[in-house]
């Protein structure tokens, strides 16, 4: 595909295989990206340009107190002290934390 060939990711081919699909089944057609041959064929370029992404090094006490200590004075700086202090206290992922709902 032009698209590996050109050094894409293998996310991007991938979003672009899904808007291919789309399109095909707005229109009523038959779905190109259902074939065989392009599915090996996007498989073999995510088994060789990889899609593991980067991790990132976890927070530590340091990086914590940092952030905090950076943290603004105003009430929105007040407002959000809480939830970097909470994510690291408590080890949530990020979509734990935004996942929160308090009821006061």
């Amino acid at each position: 595909m032009a698209d590996a060939e050109a050094g894409r990711a293998a996310s991007t081919i991938g979003r672009r295989c899904a808007a291919i699909r789309y399109a095909h089944k707005l229109v009523g057609a038959q779905d190109p990206t259902e074939d065989e041959g392009v599915r090996a064929a996007v498989n073999g370029i995510r088994r060789k340009t990889g899609t593991a992404p980067t991790r990132k090094a976890a927070a530590t006490v340091d990086v914590v107190a940092a952030m905090l200590m950076h943290t603004p004075q105003t009430l929105t700086g007040k407002r959000g002290r809480p939830l970097p202090t909470l994510g690291f206290a408590a080890a949530f992922r990020r979509s734990e934390l935004v996942a929160l709902n308090v009821e006061g």
